[in-house]
């Protein structure tokens, strides 16, 4: 098997004393090592034979992995994860290569399609339907079971099952969405702070949120440039998605097969975010923010007015750290509160990167230990946050650890607001099907559209959910 190597790092690791990133050695070959019982095994009577003392073929497992930020790599991966992998297994070899999202995409599609993948490898979660029915990914349903004490208060494995309820993935991290402000914004313009359980909103009047964004806007006319009230990204996974199921519906039903587009509790809640930018103009607008970027010396980013201070309030997913272009995030004034109430204040989306194991992979019971390891490991998982800022920790044993809990590092420091939906059950990760990227691309072209002021919203709509249904039906004639 071959597996192309990262132009942007690399790392060969050898296992075995003092080795780098070595990794994962099993107690027999192809089989899993038990959990700890901190008891000591029986010894036998006699030594075994000399030729029984040489120690077994190491087997290498290759992994991909992805981070927001190289530079944050060595210390998770070199200085924490490689010390207790040689330890725990070191009769693996373990060929690791990290790189940056779009970068790893893009190669790593490439390779799935052409047979010559990792065994292991960091995924999009968004893709989690489409390399299962591909094959791309191996179902892990009976690692899953036979470990589950190992795998308690692990997210993940409940969010990547199929309709049959096998496991084709598992969470390194948990993304998640709350609703985030600039408490130094309030205070200069005589705003009370926000409630702990967030503001009320519904798309018919625009509730509280609307009328605290009209009047930081007003206050802000003499900025320059001057201060929008609400940021509205129109991000799938976080601010449209949360917005539309705290407005009871969503891009499809339940069981994924017909398109939810052309509801009216969809129709009025995209018209609702347009509202903010083009009626209400409490948001900027696309030519706002392309003028904002045009001024930044660091160019465009993803969170631009809300990181430069020109914006008050957003909805903001937590494991964004790649996205602050502000050159000194960590001073940012930003308190995040649990999501915006909306008229079902119902769930909050969520969602997160996820391992997977190759289809193809010739060692799958040693791939399974390195997927397992990173997760049941509390000083690894406590680092998803604190090292890696790449979202909660997908293991909910270690919420309670107090270094994921201070107020410090790049907003948002009050995490509790992210941890809350998921620990009360009510976080609800994406939508996530084998036809996502069509039917997202169908609801994305109609609302640039609309945008656009070519056509109404409500008729972007109903245009965007035909193209997204014809979509769902192909895919599911061709699944049976």
């Amino acid at each position: 098997m071959s597996f192309a190597r990262s132009r942007i790092t690399r790392r060969h690791m050898l296992a075995g004393t003092g080795g780098i990133l070595g990794a994962i050695a099993l107690a027999a070959c192809g089989t899993a090592m038990p959990a700890d019982s901190g008891e000591m095994p029986e010894q036998e009577d006699e030594a075994p034979a000399a030729e029984e003392q040489q120690p077994m073929e190491k087997v290498t497992v290759s992994v991909r992995w992805i981070s927001n930020d190289l530079t944050l790599v060595e210390p998770f991966y070199e200085k924490l994860i490689v010390a207790k992998f040689n330890e725990a297994y070191p009769n693996i070899d373990l060929d690791w290569a990290g790189d940056t999202y779009r970068d790893t995409m893009n190669q790593l599609n490439t390779q799935l399609a052409a047979g010559e993948a990792p065994d292991v490898f960091h995924n999009d979660g968004v893709f989690f339907a489409r390399n299962r029915d591909a094959g791309y990914a191996r179902a892990i349903t009976e690692y899953i079971q036979r470990d589950s004490s190992q795998l308690q208060g692990i997210r993940g494995p409940e969010f990547f099952t199929d309709e049959k309820q096998d496991v084709y993935g598992v969470s390194m991290n948990i993304g998640g969405a709350a609703f985030a402000y600039n408490t130094d914004h309030f205070d200069r313009f005589g705003i009370n702070r926000l409630p702990a359980e967030g503001i009320d909103w519904n798309p018919d009047d625009g509730g509280t949120l609307l009328e605290i964004a009209q009047e930081i806007t007003g206050r802000g006319e003499n900025e320059d440039p001057k201060i929008w009230g609400f940021f509205n990204n129109k991000q799938i996974t976080f601010d449209v998605l949360g917005m539309l199921i705290q407005n009871g519906t969503n891009f499809l039903t339940d069981d994924y097969r017909r398109s939810r587009m052309h509801e009216p509790e969809f129709i009025s809640t995209i018209q609702f975010l347009w509202d903010l930018e083009f009626k209400h103009r409490v948001s900027p607008s696309p030519d706002d923010v392309d003028d904002l970027n045009a001024s930044l010396p660091e160019g465009s980013t993803y969170h631009s007015p809300f990181a430069w201070q020109r914006a008050s309030m957003m909805n903001l997913g937590i494991g964004q750290s790649g996205s602050w272009g502000s050159p000194d995030p960590e001073s940012l004034p930003i308190v995040a509160v649990q999501y915006l109430n909306g008229p079902e204040n119902s769930v909050v989306p969520g969602g997160g990167r996820i391992v997977e194991m190759w289809g193809s992979t010739e060692v799958p019971d040693e791939a399974w230990e390195v997927m397992k390891f990173p997760l049941i490991d509390h000083e690894v998982q406590v680092a998803v946050f604190t090292i890696l800022r790449d979202g909660l920790p997908a293991n909910t044993n270690t919420w309670g650890d107090s270094r994921l809990l201070e107020r410090s590092g790049r907003p948002p420091r009050e995490v509790e607001a992210y941890m809350a939906p998921h620990l009360e059950g009510l976080g609800q990760y994406w939508q996530v099907n084998g036809a996502w990227r069509e039917w997202v691309g169908a609801f994305r072209s109609q609302q640039a559209r609309a945008w656009a002021q070519e056509v109404t919203v409500e008729e972007a709509m109903q245009t965007a959910s035909e193209l997204a249904q014809v979509v769902l039906d192909e895919y599911y004639a061709d699944q049976g």
